[in-house]
């Protein structure tokens, strides 16, 4: 859940409806500095909808168009965004926290990586809790996609905007529990 300091940095300047709850974007001139479910808004009052291209910062039309085809049920590659000038506002997080992130960004469409083998690719051998403390604090789910990454045992673990979302992105990419 995002913080009431980082709402008040970053004011929401775009929501997208998706299928499993509303999604606020904030966006400042380093970047986007957050893209959350925004939970207990649902149904959202059309006056708050918006789309691609309605939005005067390049980092939130870019993440809406993102948001957009994949909760179309397209493989999406948020390589491709990033290329097209998406940039994250990582500000507030440690340099191991922002490797472990971008280390997560390389993990495409229908694949998973457990928190052990994430905090390894991550330089952070034995550190499977601190990939999931990280993957708590992750201000930008779905664009950085905290939902492929799970337990060891192939079970999907925790989800901060709860493990029935966790579940449902992933059914969507047809990784089924």
């Amino acid at each position: 859940m995002i913080r009431k300091d980082e709402l008040l940095k970053n004011p929401v300047t775009g929501i997208f409806d998706s299928p499993v709850g509303p999604i606020g974007l904030g966006a400042n001139p380093r970047g986007l500095g957050f893209c959350v479910f925004l939970d207990g808004l649902r149904p959202l009052p059309a006056s708050f909808r918006t789309g691609p291209g309605k939005c005067a910062s390049i980092h939130i039309t870019l993440a809406l168009k993102f948001l957009a085809r994949y909760f179309s049920g397209r493989p999406t590659d948020i390589g491709e965004t990033i290329a097209k000038g998406l940039v994250f506002d990582f500000d507030g997080f440690t340099d191991r926290e922002k490797e472990v992130y971008r280390t997560l960004l390389g993990i495409p469409w229908g694949k998973t990586i457990s928190y052990r083998d994430l905090a390894a690719r991550s330089g952070c051998p034995n550190g499977a809790r601190f990939a999931g403390n990280t993957m708590a604090k992750n201000r930008f789910p779905v664009l950085v996609p905290c939902h492929r990454v799970i337990r060891s045992d192939g079970t999907p673990g925790r989800y901060s905007s709860g493990e029935h979302i966790k579940k449902k992105l992933l059914e969507m990419e047809e990784r089924i529990f």
